[in-house]
């Protein structure tokens, strides 16, 4: 009986699987510059039918935030802002780089075992502040399955800080 429930494990276990695209809708023109500031919109909470996901948008603001802070020593994530033009009000003059992400698609799934895969979508467009120039914008979707330890936006974004930075 033990060495079946061991089986199973390992089994379940060996079943987690990750698939992961990026696009690129704005090739980077340019890299950041490490000694400049940047800001960071917070999205609005991802959704699947009827059901929305609290603080999902702040929890991508954050990784967002983690993913860039090895660039820049000032990067700042905005609580109030969820688009551009909040951010050029709350951001005058004091930030080099706007970051804008938006939760295209969020599923967050209890039921990874059964088969049914976490599935989260993430567009991210870097802007030069001054010329509100779009330095580079990139769509990150990831579908997860069977991974219970880290929730869906957190294992998107750090491979998009490699294309812009």
């Amino acid at each position: 009986m033990r060495r079946l429930f061991v089986l199973i494990v390992v089994t379940l276990l060996s079943a987690c699987a990750s698939t992961y695209q990026q696009e690129v809708v704005s090739a980077p023109n340019s890299k950041l510059d490490r000694t400049k500031s940047v800001l960071i919109a917070t999205p609005k909470n991802g959704a699947y039918a009827t059901k929305e996901y609290p603080a999902s948008g702040r929890q991508t603001a954050i990784v967002v935030q983690a993913a860039f802070a090895r660039f820049s020593n000032q990067v700042v994530v905005s609580s109030r802002c969820a688009n551009l033009a909040c951010l050029q009000d709350e951001g005058k003059q004091s930030f080099t780089y706007y970051m804008v992400p938006e939760i295209l698609h969020w599923e967050d799934r209890n039921t990874e075992w059964f088969g049914i895969p976490d599935r989260v979508e993430v567009k991210l467009v870097v802007l030069e502040a001054q010329a509100l120039r779009v330095m580079a914008s990139v769509i990150i979707a990831e579908e997860q399955m069977g991974d219970v330890r880290r929730r869906p936006s957190a294992r998107l974004v750090a491979r998009a800080d490699q294309e812009i930075c």
